[in-house]
């Protein structure tokens, strides 16, 4: 489905765009987006969309794993001009715009043009990128036409983040240190950067076998049945930021 043509709308109002950062791969970033979009979904009654601007499409395969759509969120912010959508009727648990295909260089404000169409379709439009700094174009872009971020930690990586993060939270805001186990590092820096004017912003998510195998199946632990405790933990996170933006 094309962009434009979105099951439900949000009429006049505008919804919110929340790009998801980590600085580096392999945290978990996409699989955690996908489960807070699913739970925004199911806990509330609102409409989400998630932009996957990874060209690994990792959140397109958790979330829409039927999708085959060729035009997507790369190939609308390098120059493309258009963008599918797969939805409910291609298997979506929620809608998904892919990445799509590279035509070139990203060029500037084609992100922002995307999101900012997104955002009268849906309520949340949820962006996962690139695992990389700010130097990076779609990143760079992103950030600046979010309205909230997650940031994503590792017990490895937010020793190392917290400066580089801190420029972000003028606007709303989750951390998440994923990937925890007890006696590692990485709670302080979490809890720190996680003190808010909106509240405590600061998510713990512990490493579990189950979470573990999903990941390696591709498949989401927030949708398995009885519900792990990661479920549980993205449900607050996706709570948090519902009733941040929304005041639910």
């Amino acid at each position: 489905m094309y962009l434009g043509k979105a099951q439900e709308a949000t009429g006049d109002m505008i919804g919110k765009a929340v790009a998801a950062i980590s600085f580096k791969g392999g945290v978990g970033k996409s699989m955690l987006l996908s489960c807070i979009a699913l739970g925004l979904k199911r806990g509330g009654s609102f409409t989400v969309a998630v932009v996957d601007a990874a060209e690994d499409a990792t959140a397109t395969r958790l979330l829409a794993p039927r999708c085959a759509a060729s035009a997507g969120a790369l190939t609308y912010a390098t120059g493309g001009g258009s963008a599918e959508v797969c939805t409910f009727d291609d298997g979506a648990l929620v809608d998904a715009v892919p990445p799509g295909r590279l035509l070139g260089e990203v060029k500037r404000g084609a992100l922002t043009a995307l999101l900012d169409r997104l955002r009268r379709e849906y309520n949340f439009v949820l962006v996962d990128l690139p695992g990389a700094g700010f130097t990076h174009p779609l990143v760079r872009e992103a950030v600046k036409a979010a309205d909230g971020y997650v940031v994503v930690l590792t017990p490895q990586s937010a020793p190392l983040v917290g400066e580089r993060v801190r420029p972000l939270l003028r606007k709303p805001y989750v951390v998440v240190l994923n990937k925890w186990v007890e006696g590692l590092p990485g709670r302080i820096e979490a809890e720190a950067l996680g003190r808010s004017k909106w509240g405590p912003a600061w998510f713990i998510v512990e490493d579990k076998p189950v979470v573990e195998v999903a990941t390696a199946q591709e498949k989401l632990p927030c949708d398995m049945s009885p519900r792990p405790k990661f479920a549980e933990a993205v449900d607050r996170i996706a709570a948090f930021i519902a009733k941040v933006f929304y005041s639910v």
